[in-house]
Protein backbone atom coordinates (compact mmCIF):
# COMPACT_ATOMS: atom_id res chain seq x y z
CA UNK A 1 0.00 0.00 0.00
CA UNK A 2 1.49 3.21 -0.92
CA UNK A 3 1.72 6.02 1.28
CA UNK A 4 -0.31 9.65 0.58
CA UNK A 5 2.22 11.97 -0.72
CA UNK A 6 2.01 15.52 1.22
CA UNK A 7 3.29 18.67 0.84
CA UNK A 8 5.81 21.18 1.98
CA UNK A 9 7.72 24.23 2.19
CA UNK A 10 11.23 25.18 2.57
CA UNK A 11 14.17 22.82 2.44
CA UNK A 12 15.94 20.00 4.64
CA UNK A 13 19.42 21.78 4.00
CA UNK A 14 18.27 24.87 5.70
CA UNK A 15 16.34 22.62 8.13
CA UNK A 16 12.86 25.04 7.70
CA UNK A 17 10.65 22.34 6.28
CA UNK A 18 6.73 22.57 7.27
CA UNK A 19 3.86 20.47 6.15
CA UNK A 20 1.25 22.31 3.94
CA UNK A 21 -1.88 21.79 5.81
CA UNK A 22 -4.94 20.27 3.55
CA UNK A 23 -4.63 18.80 -0.01
CA UNK A 24 -4.71 21.49 -2.38
CA UNK A 25 -2.21 24.74 -2.90
CA UNK A 26 -3.45 27.51 -4.84
CA UNK A 27 -0.84 29.94 -6.15
CA UNK A 28 -2.33 33.45 -5.97
CA UNK A 29 -1.69 37.02 -7.47
CA UNK A 30 -1.32 40.47 -6.14
CA UNK A 31 -5.27 40.41 -7.72
CA UNK A 32 -6.55 37.83 -5.39
CA UNK A 33 -6.65 35.71 -8.93
CA UNK A 34 -6.03 31.61 -8.68
CA UNK A 35 -3.73 31.12 -11.22
CA UNK A 36 -2.42 28.11 -10.51
CA UNK A 37 -4.34 24.93 -8.08
CA UNK A 38 -1.98 22.09 -7.70
CA UNK A 39 -3.64 18.46 -5.92
CA UNK A 40 -1.35 15.95 -4.71
CA UNK A 41 -2.49 12.06 -4.66
CA UNK A 42 -0.79 8.38 -4.10
CA UNK A 43 1.70 8.45 -7.34
CA UNK A 44 1.21 12.19 -8.97
CA UNK A 45 0.00 15.67 -8.68
CA UNK A 46 -2.67 17.26 -10.48
CA UNK A 47 -1.86 21.39 -11.98
CA UNK A 48 -4.84 23.03 -12.60
CA UNK A 49 -4.80 26.80 -14.29
CA UNK A 50 -8.27 28.25 -13.06
CA UNK A 51 -8.92 32.16 -13.89
CA UNK A 52 -7.71 34.79 -16.41
CA UNK A 53 -5.05 36.94 -14.42
CA UNK A 54 -3.28 40.17 -15.77
CA UNK A 55 0.78 40.35 -15.64
CA UNK A 56 1.60 43.86 -16.07
CA UNK A 57 -0.79 44.60 -19.35
CA UNK A 58 -0.88 41.47 -20.42
CA UNK A 59 -3.54 39.22 -20.04
CA UNK A 60 -3.02 35.68 -19.84
CA UNK A 61 -5.45 32.42 -20.50
CA UNK A 62 -6.40 30.16 -17.38
CA UNK A 63 -5.13 26.76 -19.22
CA UNK A 64 -2.02 25.53 -18.75
CA UNK A 65 1.44 25.31 -21.52
CA UNK A 66 3.49 21.79 -20.29
CA UNK A 67 6.99 22.27 -21.19
CA UNK A 68 10.40 20.39 -20.79
CA UNK A 69 13.09 21.86 -19.44
CA UNK A 70 15.19 18.59 -18.31
CA UNK A 71 14.96 14.81 -18.09
CA UNK A 72 13.24 15.46 -14.84
CA UNK A 73 11.67 19.35 -14.67
CA UNK A 74 8.81 20.75 -16.44
CA UNK A 75 7.99 24.31 -16.44
CA UNK A 76 3.96 25.11 -16.31
CA UNK A 77 3.30 28.30 -17.38
CA UNK A 78 -0.25 30.02 -18.68
CA UNK A 79 -0.89 31.02 -22.01
CA UNK A 80 -0.48 35.08 -23.42
CA UNK A 81 -3.83 36.09 -24.52
CA UNK A 82 -3.48 39.87 -25.44
CA UNK A 83 -3.00 43.10 -24.06
CA UNK A 84 -5.25 45.03 -21.70
CA UNK A 85 -6.36 48.49 -23.65
CA UNK A 86 -5.67 51.67 -22.17
CA UNK A 87 -8.37 52.88 -19.15
CA UNK A 88 -9.29 49.23 -19.00
CA UNK A 89 -10.23 47.57 -15.86
CA UNK A 90 -9.00 44.34 -14.64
Amino acid sequence: MSAKLHMETGHAVTADVQIVAGERLRFVNADQRTIFEVVANEVSISVRGVEFHFIGDAIHGGGIIVAPRASNEVEISTPFYGMRQKGGQA
